[in-house]
C-alpha cells in the first residue's frame, strides 16, 4: 500500500466552491495547467514504463523456468506458432521436465539464511559511540518488528531471479501494534518504473521513480480525505469501482503480468500511481548569524527576511549594538517532488519530499547494469536447462521406439484350438504349457527385446548438471555433498570456502543494497522518534543505557554515523563463547561478565540468580562489583595483573581465534 506521511505538507491543489442550497462545500479541483502537467507526467510514466518491456519479459521467462513451466518457448511448425509443450504433446509424448534451477537458487538462500548479517551504526569520534550504540538499537527494533529475516530472504530470490530488488521506507500507521513505525516493504517489478536512462549502479543519476499501486476505496479514503479532498470527491473520483467485486485469478500472476499503468484491471481496487520527480526551482540559501542557522528557502521568502533584517537594524541602533543579520543566495535548487495522481490525472496528493533526507523513499540494486542490461542468476541457467530436458524427452522417444519383449510366432506353430490372443496369454502366464508342432527346419517362437541405442545421452546429461553448476558457482562442496574417497578435510574445506567465491558477489551487492535500506530506516528513525522511549532487543550485545533512546542525544549526529554489517553466525558465536570460557578459566574475567557477554541460552537466568543472590548478601544494597567476600577471595587466587598474564590474554584475543572469527 502506498503510504505517505501527508500531515506535514499542504496540499497544493486549488479548493473551489459548489452550492447545495444554503450550504457551501469545498470541492476539491484541478487548474487546467495542473491538469496538463499531470497528463505530461502520466504520459511519462507510460514511456517508462513501457520501455521496461523486455525487463519484464525476460523475468516473467525466467520465473516460469524457476517454477517449473519449462516448456512455455514458442516455436513454428508448418508456419503455426506453438508452445513447446504443444509440440510434443502432438507427437503423443508427455513434456518431460527436471527442474535444475531451483537447486542451486535455494542453495544460495540458504547460505544467505544461515549466515545473515546484522546491522551496527559506527560512530566516526568515540564522543559519540554511546549515540551510535542506541541507534544500533532502534535499528534493529525496527527491522524485527518489519519481520526483516523473511522479507530480505524473499527479495534475494527475486533478486536472483531478475537482477532487480526493490524496497520502499516510510514512516506509517501500523495496525498490529496500533502504533507509527519505520516500514519497509518490497515493492513488485511489475509495478515499477524508472528513468531508463540511467546509468550510474549506484542510482546517483535517478530523476524519475514511482510505482503503480492498487488500493481498496476504503484505504484511499483514509489516507488522502483531508486537506479539502472530501470522501465525496474520492467516491466521485473512483465512481467506476466495484466494492464487492471479486476476481476470479486469485492466487495468480495474470493480473500482475497484464498490468498496464493507466489501466487498472480490479474492478474493486483503486489505481493510485505515486511518481517522484527530481525538479529544480531558484531557491535563497539562508544563513541566519544570530542563532548560526543554515536553511534553504523559498525565493518568495526574500520579502520577509529584508522586513527582519530591517527590525534588526531599528533594535540595534535603538540600543547602541551591532545585531546580526540574515544573509542569503540565490541558487538553482533541485529537490525531490511527490505526486500521488489517479488514472484520469486528478490529483490526490502532492509535496516535496516529507523526509529530513530529502530525498525519494524507494531504495533499490539493479544487477548488473551492464550498459544498462539488467538480468539475474536464472537467466543464465535457462539454456542448460532446456539442453537438459531435451535429452530427457529425446531418451524417452528412443526407448518408446525399442522393442520391448515382442513375441515373433510362425503361424503354423499357432495350435488350431488356439487363437493368437489365446496364445498371447499362455505364453505370460506363469506355468503355462503351449502345445506346438514345429515342420522341419521351422524356428520355435522367440521373444525380442532389443536395447536402446546408446549415442551417449547420459553422458550429455551429466556434462549439462555439469556446466550448470560451473555457471550457477553453486558446486558439490558447497551443497554439502560427499566427498569422494580419500579427499583430506583441510581440502574439502578449502574447496567449500572457494566455491562461496562464486555466489559472493550476488550476495556481496545484495548486502549493500541492505545497507542503503538500513541508512533509510535510521534517516527515518531521527525524524519521527522525536520522544524518549524503551526500545527492547533480544540478546546481550547492546548494554541497558543503550535501549533508552533518546532524541536529544542522537540529534547531533547526522553525519557522524556510518552503516556497517556485524556477524551473527553460530560458528562466530561459538568462537566468542570459547574465548570468554578461556578467559574465565584464567580468571581474568567475573562469573557476571561471562554471563553478560556469551550467548548461551541459559547465561540470562544465571546471571539473574547472581543478581538476587548478590542482593541478599548484600542486605538489600546492590553493590557496583561482585560482593567484597568473594572479590577478595578472587583476588587473592589471581594475583596482581603481571605481564605474562597480559601476554595470554593478548594471545587469546588473536591467533588461531583472530582466524576463525575472520
Amino acid at each position: 500500500m502506498i503510504k505517505a506521511d501527508v500531515t506535514v505538507l499542504k496540499v497544493a491543489p486549488k479548493i473551489g466552491y459548489k452550492k447545495q442550497g444554503k450550504v457551501r462545500e469545498k470541492v476539491h479541483k484541478d487548474s487546467p495547467e495542473t491538469m496538463k502537467r499531470n497528463h505530461d507526467m502520466l504520459l511519462l510514466v507510460q514511456n517508462y514504463y513501457s520501455a521496461m518491456y523486455d525487463l519484464r519479459r525476460r523475468r516473467l521467462r525466467s520465473r516460469k523456468f524457476y517454477r517449473g513451466d519449462q516448456w512455455s518457448d514458442y516455436v513454428e511448425v508448418n508456419g503455426k506458432k506453438m508452445r513447446e509443450e504443444e509440440y510434443i504433446k502432438m507427437q503423443g509424448k508427455p513434456a518431460l521436465k527436471q527442474n535444475m534451477i531451483r537447486p542451486p537458487l535455494r542453495n544460495v538462500l540458504g547460505q544467505y539464511r544461515t549466515n545473515p548479517f546484522k546491522p551496527v551504526v559506527f560512530a566516526r569520534n568515540r564522543q559519540n559511540q554511546k549515540a551510535a550504540e542506541m541507534m544500533s538499537v532502534a535499528l534493529e527494533a525496527a527491522l524485527f518488528m518489519n519481520e526483516n529475516r523473511e522479507r530480505d530472504a524473499r527479495e534475494l530470490e527475486e533478486f536472483l531471479l531478475s537482477g532487480m530488488a526493490i524496497y520502499k521506507t516510510n514512516f506509517s500507521f501500523d495496525y498490529e501494534r496500533q502504533m507509527s513505525i519505520p516500514k519497509f516493504r518490497a515493492v513488485n517489478p511489475n509495478r515499477f518504473f524508472i528513468n531508463t536512462d540511467m546509468e550510474d549502479f549506484c542510482g546517483s543519476d535517478v530523476n524519475f521513480v514511482g510505482e503503480v499501486a492498487d488500493l481498496t476505496l476504503d484505504d484511499v479514503i483514509a489516507e488522502y480525505a483531508k486537506g479539502g479532498l472530501t470522501e465525496k470527491r474520492i467516491r466521485e473520483m473512483y465512481s467506476h469501482v466495484q466494492e464487492f467485486y471479486t476476481t476470479m485469478q486469485g492466487f495468480s500472476s495474470k493480473v500482475l503480468d497484464g498490468l498496464d499503468p493507466l489501466v487498472p484491471q480490479d474492478l474493486n481496487r483503486c489505481r493510485v500511481i505515486e511518481i517522484w520527480r527530481l525538479e529544480a526551482e531558484w531557491r535563497l540559501w539562508v544563513h541566519d548569524y544570530m542563532d548560526a542557522s543554515y536553511e534553504i528557502r523559498l525565493e518568495k521568502d526574500a520579502v520577509d527576511i529584508d522586513a527582519e533584517n530591517t527590525a534588526r537594524l531599528m533594535l540595534g541602533e535603538e540600543n547602541g549594538v551591532e545585531v546580526p543579520l540574515i544573509e542569503y543566495e540565490r541558487k538553482y535548487v533541485k529537490f525531490w517532488k511527490c505526486y500521488h495522481l489517479t488514472p484520469y490525472g486528478e490529483t490526490l496528493w502532492e509535496g516535496e519530499s516529507p523526509y529530513e533526507h530529502k530525498s525519494h523513499p524507494y531504495v533499490f540494486k539493479l544487477y548488473p547494469l551492464l550498459d544498462g542490461e539488467i538480468w539475474g542468476m536464472v537467466e543464465d541457467l535457462i539454456d542448460q536447462q532446456k539442453m537438459v530436458n531435451r535429452m530427457v524427452i529425446l531418451q524417452d522417444f528412443i526407448i518408446s521406439a525399442s522393442a520391448k519383449g515382442v513375441l515373433l510366432v510362425p503361424e503354423d506353430c499357432i495350435p488350431d484350438d488356439m487363437t493368437i490372443e489365446d496364445f498371447a496369454e499362455e505364453w505370460v502366464k506363469y506355468n503355462g504349457v503351449i502345445k506346438i508342432k514345429l515342420k522341419p527346419g521351422q524356428s520355435a517362437p522367440q521373444q525380442v527385446a532389443a536395447n536402446s541405442l546408446h549415442i551417449g545421452i547420459p553422458e550429455m546429461i551429466q556434462m549439462q548438471l555439469k556446466l550448470m553448476q560451473d555457471i550457477a558457482g553453486v558446486q558439490g562442496a558447497i551443497q554439502g555433498k560427499s566427498p569422494n574417497a580419500g579427499t583430506a578435510a583441510a581440502l574439502y574445506a578449502q574447496e567449500t570456502q572457494n566455491a562461496t567465491l562464486n555466489v559472493l558477489d550476488y550476495l556481496e551487492t545484495f548486502s549493500s543494497f541492505l545497507q542503503k535500506r538500513d541508512k533509510k530506516l535510521l534517516q527515518i528513525i531521527k525524524q519521527y522518534y522525536t520522544e524518549k522511549q524503551y526500545i527492547t532487543v533480544t540478546g546481550s550485545d547492546y548494554s541497558e543505557e543503550a535501549k533508552n533512546y533518546d532524541p536529544e542525544a542522537i540529534r547531533n549526529v547526522d553525519f557522524d554515523n556510518t552503516i556497517a554489517k556485524g556477524n551473527d553466525t553460530p560458528s562466530y558465536r561459538m568462537v566468542i563463547d570459547d574465548i570468554l570460557w578461556k578467559m574465565l578459566e584464567g580468571r581474568f574475567i567475573s562469573a557476571e561478565m561471562f554471563l553478560e557477554h556469551c550467548s548461551y541460552p541459559f547465561a540470562d537466568k544465571v546471571l539473574q540468580s547472581m543478581k538476587k543472590m548478590r542482593e541478599e548478601m548484600s542486605g538489600g544494597q546492590i553493590p557496583e562489583g561482585m560482593p567484597q567476600e568473594l572479590l577478595a577471595q578472587i583476588q587473592q587466587e589471581a594475583g596482581p595483573m603481571t605481564a605474562e598474564k597480559q601476554a595470554q590474554i593478548e594471545k587469546l584475543m588473536s591467533g588461531d581465534y583472530r582466524k576463525k572469527v575472520a
